[in-house]
C-alpha cells in the first residue's frame, strides 16, 4: 500500500491503517519512508485489522510511505484500506467520526 503524504507532518505523529474484511498477520509490516531514516514502532490490533505506526520523525509534504504487510482478505467483495495521520493521542482514542490530519 502506498500513501502519499499531503501535508508536512511534525515529529511525534502516528499513522493508523484501518482495513475492512481482512486479517493482519502480526509481525509482517514494514514501512519505507523514502529517504527518511526512522525506527518506527509497529502496533498491531490483529482482531480489528488495524496497524498503528509510531516513532516517526517529521515527514515532508509529498513523501510516499510504502507499507508492506501480509494480510488475508476475508471476503469475496472489495475490501477497503484507509490511512489516518494525527497525534499519537488522537490516534489512540480513534473514532471514525473524528477529523484527522489525513
Amino acid at each position: 500500500m502506498s500513501i502519499q503524504i499531503p501535508y508536512s507532518v511534525p515529529d511525534g505523529y502516528a499513522l493508523r491503517i484501518q482495513f475492512s474484511n481482512t486479517t493482519i498477520y502480526a509481525g509482517t509490516a514494514y514501512a519505507n519512508f523514502q529517504s527518511l531514516n526512522y525506527t518506527p514502532i509497529y502496533n498491531y490490533a490483529v482482531s480489528s485489522s488495524v496497524l498503528v505506526i509510531t516513532g516517526m520523525g517529521p515527514i515532508v509534504i509529498g513523501t510516499t510511505v510504502v507499507v508492506t504487510m501480509m494480510i488475508q482478505i476475508n471476503t469475496n467483495n472489495i475490501f477497503t484500506a484507509k490511512a489516518y495521520i494525527d497525534t499519537a493521542a488522537a490516534i489512540a482514542s480513534f473514532s471514525v467520526s473524528d477529523k484527522y490530519l489525513f
